[in-house]
């Protein structure tokens, strides 16, 4: 077997997993919109939509040490120090529990006053404040959940991840039923029980980790065999890896926020046609990601190893499966965006208005995919603050000054809102591009 082959076959025996993890998580996302959006008034649906931004960078902030875990772990593991890789965790966990400790006491404080400065709607402003403070308020089971998600990823074992995933969003599901609408002589909560049902399964989800770590016959393998376990070391190299990630999040979700501010000025029909564009859109964050978290725990293995070479392999490797998956995805789309379009909607003027658009971001998906895959990998390789930079320079340099020009010199135009998030796409890949080329990440100590 060829260097080559064994590495696609390493990669994709993390990747697909990790792919399956974020499909089922979107579609989760999905039934949760459908479930809130049979509820009898419109309310509820747009509290959600309000609330699920906030928390979306939230979470970016909270769950940021995950990059560290597993970066630092995979890296120790490939020094061969097991011991070490398991101080890691437990390291990491008392930083995410105490994260999450004081995120959750914010939540509690900030909820209401953050919804009802961004919503004009006092029914609205009043449904999202419930919902975050019960979401929001849960912080600390997201921070420990993704702590272990970092160790795992970083130990390679992504199959035990999808599977915790799985359950935990199917529990999602059913508890939305008796939250949302009541059941078992438990009262109707309305949208605010979308929130305590998300919570209560994702603490099932952190109990199955917790479980299967610090088992008996885990434990011996994973978990170091004697003390200290505190390691100042650790801690200094989670939060070197983790806090330029928090800080891209933030810069990332307001380059997000603005765009779709400039974005509602093509209207409901332009709305509408960008809701699909988002989907496809998605599909190509998808596939990124999960090539991206396994190329990165390759890598550190490799570069604790000693082998550089065979850390850019991985990357490479990444980058080509990537490449192959995206542009087949935009292929399809390319060839056939109006039958792609009305499986979503019927309203021929959303179809019009949808189709160049979703042409012209579907050619660059494969662009965008390879920036994000080479993001996660240079990150995890020690150069997060180059990627935090990096996001913010393309983000406030680049894309939100060609939206807002986009704006003006065409309003209303649909096709030219979306030309300035390929210009964001084309930076960000150039300047992933440009760090992974020269080639000093290989040689960082973390």
């Amino acid at each position: 077997m060829s260097d080559r082959t064994a590495l696609r076959k390493q990669l994709w025996a993390m990747a697909m997993p990790l792919m399956a993890s974020n499909l089922s998580q979107t579609m989760i996302s999905m039934v949760d919109t459908l479930m809130v959006g049979h509820l009898p008034e419109s309310e509820p649906l747009a509290a959600m939509g309000l609330s699920r931004v906030i928390f979306l960078v939230v979470f970016l902030v909270i769950s940021s040490p995950f990059m560290g875990i597993q970066a630092l772990t995979a890296r120790r593991l490939g020094e061969g120090k097991p011991d070490d890789a398991g101080r890691v965790l437990l390291n990491g966990l008392a930083m995410a529990g105490l994260i999450g400790l004081v995120a959750g006491g914010l939540g509690l404080l900030l909820a209401e006053p953050v919804v009802f400065a961004l919503s004009d709607d006092t029914k609205v402003a009043s449904l999202a404040a419930r919902y975050l403070v019960i979401r929001w308020g849960g912080a600390v089971v997201v921070t420990l959940l993704w702590a272990f998600k970092g160790f795992l990823y970083g130990r390679g074992e992504t199959g035990f991840d999808m599977r915790v995933t799985l359950v935990v969003n199917l529990l999602n599901v059913g508890l939305n039923v008796v939250f949302i609408w009541g059941a078992f002589g438990i009262p109707a909560m309305g949208m605010p029980g979308a929130a305590l049902a998300s919570v209560l399964a994702t603490t099932i989800g952190l109990t199955l980790m917790a479980r299967r770590v610090f088992s008996a016959r885990y434990r011996k393998v994973a978990l170091p065999r004697g003390g200290p376990f505190w390691n100042m070391r650790d801690v200094a190299g989670i939060i070197r890896l983790s806090a330029p990630r928090a800080v891209q999040a933030v810069a990332f979700g307001a380059s997000i926020f603005f765009f779709e501010r400039v974005e509602a000025s093509t209207g409901p029909v332009g709305l509408a046609a960008s809701t699909v564009i988002w989907s496809f859109f998605g599909a190509s964050v998808l596939v990124a990601i999960a090539l991206g978290a396994s190329a990165a725990t390759m890598a550190g293995h490799a570069l604790g190893a000693g082998n550089p070479q065979r850390a850019e392999a991985a990357a490479e490797e990444a980058i080509r499966q990537g490449v192959m998956l995206t542009t087949g995805i935009a292929v399809l789309v390319v060839a056939f965006p109006r039958a792609i379009l009305s499986l979503f909607t019927d309203d021929p003027a959303v179809i019009e208005a949808g189709t160049a658009p979703l042409r012209l971001v579907s050619t660059f998906m494969f662009v965008d995919c390879v920036g994000i895959i080479l993001g996660r990998v240079l990150s995890a390789a020690g150069c997060a603050i180059y990627v935090m930079l990096a996001e913010i320079v393309v983000s406030f340099g680049c894309m939100l000054p060609g939206a807002w020009l986009m704006s003006h010199l065409f309003p209303g135009n649909l096709l030219a809102m979306w030309s300035a998030w390929v210009i964001y796409i084309c930076c960000w890949h150039g300047a992933m591009m440009a760090k992974f080329v020269r080639g000093g990440w290989k040689h960082i100590r973390i």
